[in-house]
């Protein structure tokens, strides 16, 4: 799951600098839906081990992946509507997100597995 998380946070981070250094919309777009690719993945990576381990925190969990890829989901759809949505707002909201998430949520949850039998 750590290499999953790295991964998120160097998309993230490969966006903001797409943007930044105005590389062009089809590579911010093609970096977003990198994004939206890792978080799926590892999304669905986390969840399966939640369910196969019982975890107890599995419904909030998952309740918070849901909401992200929610906002995510409208975040893709406002941009290939033509909507200038990247912002550095946006970026922070994500890069945030992931370290909050990681930093407690995720952590948590390798605690848990870590405990197993």
């Amino acid at each position: 799951m750590d290499h999953e998380h790295r991964q998120l946070v160097a998309t993230v981070n490969a966006l903001y600098d797409a943007m930044l250094e105005g590389r062009g919309m089809s590579l911010v777009d093609s970096t977003f839906n990198d994004i939206v690719d890792h978080a799926v993945a590892h999304f669905q990576h986390e969840e399966k081990l939640m369910r196969e381990t019982a975890y107890p925190d599995y419904a909030a969990h998952k309740r918070q992946h849901d909401q992200l890829m929610a906002e995510i989901v409208k975040l893709q759809r406002s941009f290939e509507a033509g909507e200038s949505i990247f912002s550095t707002r946006v970026l922070q909201f994500l890069a945030d997100w992931l370290t909050v998430h990681i930093k407690t949520d995720d952590k948590a949850l390798g605690g848990y597995l870590a405990a197993r039998p």
